[in-house]
């Protein structure tokens, strides 16, 4: 079942996502979960994976008519109806992508790097954690790095340098998903940091020397070109680079924060690195 909590209640009182406190937060979590680990999707494709999550078995088939109402409500939160009932699309959190190939050719909605950071505010399992990890890193250069790590090392590893700073942070309420989003860069690259110079300070003679030096090297591009260098390599498909660069690299509202937060990330790994062993 969809774990509707969220460690954003954990946050100080000035909570930054406001649907989290109103009537549709458990709508919206549902479809933004669902995003996170199904990446691309219709509102049909939410709302299977909803309906089957709720009722825990993945063998359910969805009535039609199940399907119909769950998808009115999820397009409902996506989009706009009034000042005080803003849509998760202009919210910045799900960017529509494109049509589908499937009858009548409905869109296909995906996820913002903002709508995978309030995902990361989810009390999700590792197995959900790592799936999200391996979806997104389709249309973020953050996450495939990320996903580049987890199959160089491990998870546990991954998760450790990466994810539990992102999720202490949200849980002292220092990302704000509003339009200051991208002033808690600086922060989340300074967690990762100290996090990854700590366990390089405690473990670099042990065993897992091998995965330090694997983090390390896998953040050794940002020469002049290290955009296009990183496009190429993470996205090594024609079709899948171009959709990249015209429509996941940036938001939907005009903000490229996947490309801003990347580089302060790949710096911060240096840094710590070459501090530690120096």
């Amino acid at each position: 079942m969809i774990n509707t909590n969220s460690i954003w209640f954990e946050m100080k009182p000035q909570k930054p996502v406001n649907f989290l406190k109103n009537k549709s937060r458990k709508n919206s979590t549902e479809i933004i979960y669902s995003l996170s680990l199904l990446g691309n999707a219709t509102t049909s494709d939410i709302s299977k994976f909803i309906l089957k999550e709720n009722l825990i078995s993945k063998y359910y088939t969805p009535k039609p008519s199940e399907i119909r109402a769950k998808r009115g409500s999820i397009n409902d939160r996506l989009q706009s109806r009034s000042k005080n009932n803003i849509g998760l699309v202009d919210q910045g959190f799900i960017i529509n992508t494109n049509t589908s190939n499937t009858k009548n050719n409905p869109p296909n909605y995906a996820l913002t790097i903002k709508g995978c950071f309030l995902a990361l505010g989810f009390h999700m399992t590792d197995p959900h954690l790592k799936q999200l990890i391996k979806t997104q890193s389709k249309h973020s250069l953050f996450f495939a790095y990320l996903h580049s790590i987890v199959k160089e090392t491990s998870f546990s590893f991954t998760k450790k340098i990466f994810i539990n700073p992102i999720r202490k942070l949200i849980e002292k309420g220092l990302i704000p998903l509003d339009d200051d989003f991208q002033l808690s860069f600086s922060t989340i690259s300074d967690y990762c940091r100290q996090e990854f110079y700590d366990l390089i300070q405690k473990n670099f003679n042990k065993i897992n020397i091998h995965y330090i030096e694997s983090v390390y090297d896998l953040a050794l591009h940002l020469e002049p070109d290290w955009y296009q260098e990183a496009v190429e390599r993470y996205f090594t498909f024609g079709e899948q680079r171009q959709n990249y660069m015209n429509i996941y690299s940036t938001d939907s509202i005009g903000k490229n924060y996947d490309v801003m937060i990347y580089p302060k990330i790949i710096q911060a790994i240096i840094s710590a690195h070459n501090k530690a062993i120096q």
